[in-house]
């Protein structure tokens, strides 16, 4: 028999629950902004938001699954490295009007397979580098898509 002590408390959250839900809201914040400030379709065409809108959609969607999933199962331990995907990807969201979308998506993937997956230097910079050659063949040169703007080409015109 299991004591009370090992069991979380029914009042309160589950982290991993907590997380799913988490990145639920950080997908419709993604919609949000696709939609409403960047614009999913302009021009005859898509606009620099729909990208961010169907990725959001995606990942709200699967995270909302993953979360009714993690309620039912019986919760583990959290440790700090449970934290590194979700840390990674709130600096990529971060750094999307800094160095761009397509760039962060390539860094959090370079750094995914190198850091998370422990691949090779070589297996993390192909993946990467051919994950941002099929984003821009698929989206900026098949869709017509742009992606929001970063302040680097801002701050390299700035000069002249």
């Amino acid at each position: 028999m299991s004591s009370n002590k090992d069991r979380p408390s029914p009042g309160l959250m589950r982290l991993n629950v907590a997380v799913s839900l988490a990145v639920v809201l950080a997908g419709l914040a993604f919609v949000a902004f696709g939609v409403f400030r960047y614009g999913v379709w302009q021009n005859n065409g898509p606009g620099p938001g729909f990208f961010p809108a169907i990725a959001g959609a995606i990942a709200a969607i699967c995270a909302a699954i993953e979360t009714f999933r993690r309620a039912s199962v019986e919760p583990v331990g959290v440790r700090w490295q449970d934290f590194k995907p979700f840390m990674a990807a709130v600096v990529a969201v971060l750094l999307v009007p800094v160095i761009g979308m397509a760039e962060s998506m390539t860094l959090f993937v370079f750094l995914w397979i190198k850091v998370l997956e422990k691949r090779s230097w070589i297996q993390a910079l192909v993946s990467a580098l051919v994950a941002l050659v099929v984003v821009h063949l698929v989206f900026s040169v098949w869709l017509g898509v742009r992606f929001p703007d970063s302040l680097v080409p801002s701050l390299l015109t700035m000069g002249g």
